[in-house]
Order: C-alpha cells, then structure tokens, then sequence
C-alpha cells in the first residue's frame, strides 16, 4: 500500500496528531466501516501479551487474542480504541465476547494484525535474504487482515472467502480503505511546506505533471539549449524514473495547486565512506516568480529529512561552474566544494 515515502508521510502526520501510527490506520477502517456499513469497526485484535523484562529476549509468538470496537473515526478516539484493545488483552477472551454473544462459531471472524517489524531485534532483509510470507490455500470462513510495517513500507495481505459475496464486500472495502490510506499519505504534514506566510505542498510527481516539469526545466539560464520543447522524451524518462523506487521525482505546489517547484532525488546506496548511503539531488528548479523567497531551501531541508528516512548520511549536487548564485546558495545550506565533479557525453 505504501512505499517508504508514503509510510514515512503516513507516520508524520501521526505523530502531528499525537496518535501512532496504528491509531491512524484505525482512523480509516472505522471511517470506510462506517461509509460501507454504517456501523462500528469491530474486530478480534491480537496484541502483546507478555511485558516483563525476563520476557525480552526471549524467542516465541507471545500474543492473545483482544477486541477493538472504534466508532469514531478521529486519531484520538481510535488511539484510546488500542489502548483499550491492549489492556484487555489481559483478560480471558471468553468474557471480553460475552456482550456481543460469547466466543464465535461459524461463520467466523473478523480479525486484524498489525505487525511492525521494524521494531524486532533482528532486521527481516526481504531482499538479501529473500525472505517471504507463505501462506497455504485453504477454506475459510472468516475475514484475516495482516497489515505489515518494514523498511520497505506498508503492506497488506488479507485472507477471506472465495465467493461472490465476499469478493463484492470484502474486495470493496478494501479498495475504499487503500484509497483512504493512500489519499492520507497524500495528505500529510510532511509534505506541506511553510515558506512565510503562504503554505506549499511538496509531492511525487505523476504523469500530468510532465508538461510543468519540462517547463521549468527549459526556462533556465541553460535550459533553452538543454532542453527540448518536445514532450516525448520527457514522457519515456519519467516512465523510467516511476518505475525505480529509488528514484523521487517532486513538485511543489501552491495553494492555487500551481506547480512552482520540482526536483529530483536519487538515493544511492555504495560501499565507500564505511558503507554510506547518499542522496543525490538533481533538476531543482523554482518558478520565476517565486525565486528569492525561500522555496529553494525549503525544498532541499525537505530532502534532507527524506534522505535520513532512507538512511543517507551524506547529500550531495552537481552545479554548473558558471552559476555563481547557485553555488553560494548551496554554500549557504552547508554544502562544501570538497570535490571536483567531472561529465563528459556518451
């Protein structure tokens, strides 16, 4: 459902409301509960179930079934949900069920995890270990949601019957609450700029942002021999770069939704400096009329904080020597000539 960036905006504007990050995913399953079926979200919750220290390091599958019941779809009501699910987790499970009937029997269900393996012990390499969830086809009569935090972002795997029915309510819930998820990653703090007086939103670029972007690319000092007045090109390498998740293309928004900004990050992972992650910011542009007031370096502060999110200890641009205002402006962010950077056309 997410990629790093999108877990990364997720979780700001979680800690801006003051709730963790679950408490917000709470948010929009009560929300599209509510849209779909006008009711409560309730569900059988596993959670924690040993908190002692002589429990720490231990090695085993320490969890009991709770109930979460959320009605409101705000973070601070959904928060205390957890906090309540949490607490009765040490409870019997049979007299937590007692007001809704007593522990279930067929059909089954409703059931939600929440795993963050970001916060185990030993880090899950799901590329150099190649590691993988396997699940075996099986009849079901229950609903089974796994929502699975890690480096890489938020996934979600859900297990439910094949049938019709299913397919039409479970299958619908679950696109309206991944575009609920989506649309407030979108939506986060974390990309809203605050450059004076005016509020400014930062975001991945998408395919009807290429005519702006090449835009202002060409309306620069070299642009107009650089680049091309033909969108093609434009249109192939954006392509390229949507496809590469180690690629972010940006634009800056106004609050008339104009795109007045645009960069592009690269983080770049390698084994000199110890091993260090860097990121590369390249095509950092600022409309015209917008130059001088700020933007530029809010951009970049902006990729600063995306870079450490992706474990990048050093940032690093390229600049023409003939753009003295571009390399004092860098020279005012911190940014030393220490190197000497050489191209050539292939």
């Amino acid at each position: 459902m997410f990629d790093v960036d999108d877990a990364a905006a997720f979780a700001a504007q979680a800690r801006e409301d003051g709730v963790s990050t679950l408490a917000r995913a709470v948010v929009a399953m009560t929300a599209v509960t509510r849209e779909v079926a006008g009711v409560p979200l309730r569900a059988v919750f596993p959670v924690h179930s040993r908190f002692e220290d002589h429990w720490h390091d231990s090695v085993g599958w320490f969890i009991t079934n709770s109930v979460l019941e959320s009605d409101v779809a705000e973070p601070h009501a959904a928060a205390a949900a957890v906090k309540e699910a949490v607490h009765l987790g040490a409870w019997p499970l049979a007299d937590v069920l007692a007001p809704w009937g007593g522990m279930p029997v067929t059909p089954g269900m409703f059931a939600i995890s929440w795993l963050d393996l970001r916060r185990l012990p030993v880090r899950i390499d799901s590329i150099g270990l190649d590691a993988q969830y396997v699940s075996a086809a099986t009849d079901t009569d229950r609903v089974m949601l796994w929502f699975i935090l890690d480096e890489s972002g938020l996934h979600l795997r859900c297990r439910y019957p094949d049938t019709s029915e299913a397919r039409d309510n479970v299958g619908g819930w679950l696109d309206l609450l991944v575009t609920r998820l989506q649309a407030d990653a979108r939506s986060s703090v974390r990309g809203r700029l605050q450059v004076a007086d005016r509020t400014f939103r930062l975001e991945r670029a998408d395919r009807d942002d290429i005519a702006p972007i090449a835009a202002l690319l060409f309306d620069d000092r070299f642009g107009s021999d650089r680049e091309s007045v033909e969108l093609e090109r434009y249109e192939a390498a954006f392509s390229a770069v949507a496809r590469d998740s180690s690629h972010y293309l940006g634009v800056l928004r106004d609050d008339a939704d104009h795109i007045v900004g645009t960069m592009q990050l690269t983080v770049i992972p390698g084994l000199s400096r110890g091993g260090s992650t860097r990121l590369q910011i390249e095509g950092l542009r600022v409309a015209p009329g917008e130059r001088s007031q700020g933007l530029g370096a809010a951009m970049i502060e902006w990729a600063h904080d995306f870079g450490r999110a992706r474990g990048a200890r050093l940032a690093q641009v390229t600049t023409d020597e003939a753009r003295d205002r571009t390399r004092a402006f860098y020279a005012r962010l911190g940014y030393e000539a220490a190197h000497v950077g050489l191209k050539r056309q292939i």
